[in-house]
């Protein structure tokens, strides 16, 4: 076979082929059919800004088919679907990967992003800080040091990182299914209570910690953004938008098990 110098490929086009192999995003849309509404807008929010960056989605449902440069990857573990975000990272087909939450947009270019991963084997951004025994909740500060945000992570291939998705994966598949909804015990508390202990450390995880104004700007982040004018720093925003709660509602009506769920709900409600 001959080497892609002897092809006399334009070096331009030689980078692009390699890039393409390169890097990557992975979604997962799991729990109900719905999500795949939120994967939508997220997915038409990337080509705007990366028309050919690969994409593959792990799911249980069937993805909407002619979605460019995008790859469906079906999930066939009965896992709990909060279970199995830990079970899909380590089956990127990426040597580097951004991992995107479906109710995420991105909001510019992400070469800059991977570039930042350079050596380092893995990079996430921090939480920020709420009080969340109020409602609405009630925004504290835009950091919450040493705590991270599971809905968007960056991560290349190595030994050290497959060491830790290992443990990472080992934690959350022990949880009960029965004592873990969003926001409890779920992937974030166990990756957080990783980190608590050192375990980046012990695997020797090159870890960068992400600016989570550009690369995790959650919605209660939004009003303190623009006070500070760093509206336009923001590259992915991590926030369920009213065209993902729309997109979110129509593929709730053909989905039998959301439909339950709410109709679950709304008895309860009248019962009290």
């Amino acid at each position: 076979m001959k080497k892609a110098e002897e092809l006399h490929f334009p070096e331009i086009t030689v980078s692009l082929i390699f890039t393409k192999m390169k890097r990557g995003i992975i979604y997962l849309a799991s729990g109900g059919r719905s999500y795949l509404g939120e994967l939508l807008t997220s997915f038409h929010s990337l080509r705007r800004y990366e028309p050919e960056l690969p994409v593959t989605v792990f799911s249980r449902f069937e993805i909407p088919r002619g979605l460019p440069h995008c790859d469906a990857k079906p999930i066939t573990s009965l896992e709990h679907p909060l279970k199995l975000k830990v079970l899909t990272l380590k089956e990127s087909p990426y040597e580097e990967t951004l991992f995107l939450d479906t109710d995420t947009t991105v909001m510019g270019p992400l070469g800059p992003l991977f570039d930042q991963l350079g050596s380092h084997d893995f990079a996430a951004a921090n939480s920020h800080e709420a009080d969340w025994s109020v409602q609405p909740t009630r925004f504290v500060a835009m950091v919450k040091p040493r705590d991270y945000n599971t809905g968007v992570l960056l991560y290349r291939k190595s030994e050290p990182m497959r060491q830790f998705l290992a443990q990472w994966e080992k934690a959350v598949l022990a949880q009960d299914a029965s004592d873990m909804w969003a926001g409890h015990y779920c992937d974030q508390y166990y990756f957080n209570k990783l980190v608590t202990e050192g375990a980046l450390e012990r695997n020797g995880v090159d870890f960068l910690e992400l600016d989570n104004v550009v690369c995790n700007a959650r919605g209660a982040m939004l009003p303190e953004i623009k006070r500070l004018g760093r509206m336009g720093d923001v590259r992915i925003l991590h926030h369920r938008t009213q065209a993902m709660k729309a997109r979110k509602l129509f593929y709730s009506v053909t989905d039998w098990p959301t439909i339950r769920e709410i109709g679950i709900k709304a008895v309860n409600r009248v019962r009290g």
